[in-house]
């Protein structure tokens, strides 16, 4: 699979996206990670994408696990392990394919869940009164409704 290697392959990046990849070695996630319905996924975006294939994993991972949400989970002895998860991906804005991965991964879900992408996926929050609009109870008439708690929050650039 293009641009899928084994961890123990480790190189430059691809192209230096500055001096800072220069000077240390691109990470490679280890082939066992690409396995089953993920890794399909990831092999079938790669060939068409100039995302990194780990960006597309993790954007994918995360997103399936925000629709599937915490009612299913997988139960390890005493504890239940569920499928959400949550992730960073930090690289030169413009230059990283952060937005790219999830572009991609985006119009996978919108055939999986439109309804999701449309009511769930929310981007530029600007503060903590935008996240907590985005799980309110609706009441357009007065009857509270919940909503589902769950949210995928897109920031393309954060500063600090």
């Amino acid at each position: 699979m293009r641009g899928i290697q084994s961890a123990d392959n480790f190189g430059p990046a691809p192209s230096p996206l500055s001096e800072l990849a220069q000077e240390y070695k691109w990470p490679i996630i280890s082939s066992e990670a690409f396995h089953g319905l993920a890794g399909e996924v990831v092999q079938t975006i790669t060939p068409h994408s100039e995302a990194d294939p780990a960006a597309i994993l993790i954007q994918f991972l995360a997103a399936t696990g925000n629709v599937i949400g915490r009612s299913k989970y997988y139960q390890i002895e005493s504890d239940r392990h569920h499928p959400n998860l949550y992730a960073v991906l930090v690289g030169p804005s413009a230059k990283a394919r952060k937005g790219t991965s999830w572009g991609r991964v985006r119009s996978v879900m919108k055939t999986v869940d439109p309804q999701w992408v449309a009511d769930r996926t929310k981007s530029g929050l600007s503060s903590g009164e935008g996240f907590i609009y985005g799980v309110r109870d609706e009441q357009p008439d007065g009857i509270p409704r919940r909503r589902p708690l769950k949210l995928w929050i897109g920031a393309s650039r954060i500063s600090g």
